[in-house]
């Protein structure tokens, strides 16, 4: 329920960012990117096959390193992970040590450049209904092929 309702603001919020005059419009935007973003980052570790597979173990090593070449060493030598997602888990293990910071974060670098992209187009599209379906299939669609 709680996706669904962060789903419905979004979407009401992406409906007023057509609507309005410029600058206000991209306050919005921003209001509009937020629910979703603080969807991904508040969550608990527990929730999401990403982060019971690799995330959280990736993260809290990267908050025990001091050193990006030890850190570098362990993670690519002792797993498959990728070298930019290395990069980015020791740079914000580096600004906080706490997971949600670190969800949030990731869940920014992930959401704001659809936004941003959405805004660009937003003469030619209908914004309510293109992040209406990119919230859908990103929560509801992938979700059942990934469980």
């Amino acid at each position: 329920m709680i996706y669904f309702a962060s789903h419905i603001i979004s979407t009401i919020l992406m409906f007023l960012v057509g609507k309005v005059r410029k600058y206000k419009d991209f306050l919005l935007l921003l209001l509009a990117s937020l629910p979703p973003i603080f969807l991904y980052g508040l969550r608990d570790a527990s929730i999401g096959t990403d982060t019971s597979l690799y995330v959280t173990s990736v993260f809290q090593l990267a908050t025990l390193y001091d050193s990006w070449e030890e850190f570098l060493k362990h993670i690519l030598f002792g797993s498959k992970v990728e070298f930019f997602y290395a990069m980015w888990n020791f740079a914000i293990a580096r600004i906080s040590t706490n997971f949600n910071f670190f969800l949030t974060a990731t869940g920014f670098l992930l959401y704001t450049p659809f936004y941003i992209a959405l805004y660009r187009k937003k003469k030619q599209i209908a914004l309510e209904i293109a992040i209406f379906i990119f919230l859908f299939v990103l929560y509801y669609i992938l979700a059942v092929f990934v469980t």
